[in-house]
């Protein structure tokens, strides 16, 4: 053993820089307003212009440079503000009338004449898909780096995108919270498909992977290899178990019998019918636990989003020596490193399992910790391709 002190990682930190982290306050009805604005929605086709459609964006970063302007206008008789790229504007207006001085650019109720002249098929197609009056009272240049991103409180920002041939803009849309949620009730909302997001499945013999995606799919017939076999079961009961007819059990909620096969240590399961939610009957497993369902009968795949998912929210990871563990009290203040802090503090990893599904925002709610969503994967949404088992992603028992 070396003499010689050991190298450790943690540098001294100066008790001048550190400071307690001040969260963003949220209101319990805030917070229940700000779920519902952003759940996700499916494109809204604008009628009589079925080749365009609008999508809600989660995140939106103008781009460097980019001129926007900014537009008053009310739907419904509410006021809502917007901004938008200018040549989204601009481009139509230009098209009336190429005569048109448009820098400087004219008054805002004269540039808001000129909008709705413009724009008057959007907006009909507009008026139609919401079923209320769409007018436009003002347009005004943006000032730079005003896209709405953080609002006075009451008020809530809504990222849209415009989509078509040749059109791919970003609009941001805010106003008061109840009536952003009265317009966006005209909207269907949607599911996220979470295809890639990994649960849990058992089946006595081991363990294995599934995403959320392969499990919706699962048809009697499908087979599944098991990644790792049980441990701490006799052998003869191991094997017998590899060689069986047992029950798949999807996250304790989800049951089908299935056909199990071992050949040359690689343990397999075909499945013998549909997976269904499991009813509270109780059947031994060989390892002495006692599993307490078996599936119950005439059931859909729905009963998938009834899983259970635990999250949880990871501000940061530190790895020490123990001997730097050991020479710790309390009040030692420990960095984390920038890439695991993702370089904003406050902000934290969203896991389900061990699978990093997105980024969060730690804030207060009425005087209690919460996380505000900053975006999820595009990975988990997407998810693996059908014959891809992730590792590391939330395991499956078998």
């Amino acid at each position: 053993m070396s003499g010689s002190a050991p190298a450790y990682a943690l540098a001294p930190i100066d008790p001048s820089r550190v400071r307690r982290l001040i969260l963003p306050r949220v209101g319990a009805e805030a917070a229940a307003v700000s779920r519902r604005l952003a759940r996700p929605r499916r494109p809204l086709p604008l009628p009589g212009n079925e080749s365009f459609h609008l999508v809600p964006i989660e995140r939106f970063e103008p781009q460097p440079g980019e001129t926007r302007l900014s537009v008053v206008l009310t739907c419904g008789g509410r006021a809502f503000a917007a901004t938008l790229p200018d040549g989204l504007l601009l481009g139509p207006i230009r098209a009336l009338d190429p005569q048109l001085r448009l820098d400087p650019l004219p008054p805002p109720d004269l540039l808001a004449l000129l909008a709705e002249a413009a724009l008057l098929p959007l907006l009909d197609a507009l008026e139609r898909g919401t079923g209320v009056a769409v007018c436009v009272e003002a347009v005004t240049g943006a000032p730079s780096g005003d896209d709405g991103v953080d609002p006075a409180p009451g008020r809530h920002v809504l990222p849209i995108g415009l989509r078509g041939p040749r059109l791919d803009r970003v609009l941001t849309l805010h106003g008061e919270q109840d009536a952003l949620e009265a317009l966006l009730g005209r909207w269907q909302a949607a599911w996220r498909p979470m295809s890639g997001l990994v649960i849990e499945a058992a089946l006595w013999a081991g363990t294995t992977e599934l995403p959320a995606g392969v499990v919706r799919s699962l048809r009697p017939g499908d087979g599944i290899l098991i990644q790792s076999l049980e441990t701490g079961v006799p052998a003869q009961q191991r094997q017998e178990a590899a060689t069986s007819v047992r029950h798949l059990v999807v996250a304790d909620t989800l049951g089908a019998p299935a056909m199990t096969a071992s050949v040359d240590g690689t343990v397999t399961a075909t499945l013998l019918g549909t997976l269904r939610p499991l009813a509270a009957t109780s059947f031994a497993h060989p390892a002495g636990r006692q599993v307490n369902h078996e599936p119950a009968p005439d059931t859909d795949m729905a009963a998938l989003d009834d899983i259970p998912v635990r999250l949880v929210f990871e501000a940061g990871r530190l790895e020490l020596s123990l001997g730097e563990l050991r020479q710790l009290g309390a009040g030692s203040v420990l960095p984390f490193s920038a890439a695991a802090s993702g370089h904003v503090p406050g902000t934290v990893q969203i896991l389900a399992g061990r699978q990093r599904i997105g980024l969060g925002e730690l804030v207060e709610i009425d005087g209690h910790p919460g996380v505000r969503i900053i975006a999820f994967s595009a990975a988990v949404d997407d998810g693996p391709p059908a014959a891809a088992q992730e590792p590391g992603a939330t395991g499956a028992t078998a």
